[in-house]
């Protein structure tokens, strides 16, 4: 199960990818990280609403999974 989340965490990516091109993606990925962090990160919201996580604890509770 946490596989599959994670896949779809990184077919969300993917789709960011073609819809705003790499190296635009990757620049506003960038920037976000930076000026928002993480958590704020409009293409990470995004990734992980498609996992179905919706809060820290929910996000940190998968990635205690992963670490198994």
């Amino acid at each position: 199960m946490k596989n599959k989340k994670l896949i779809k965490h990184e077919m969300i990516h993917l789709e960011q990818h073609k819809r705003e091109g790499l190296i635009l993606f990757g620049l506003k990925y960038i920037y976000y990280h930076l000026k928002l962090g993480y958590w704020k990160n409009p293409y990470e919201i995004e990734a992980r609403k498609a996992m179905g996580i919706h809060n820290k604890k929910e996000h940190l509770e998968f990635r205690k999974l992963l670490t198994k």
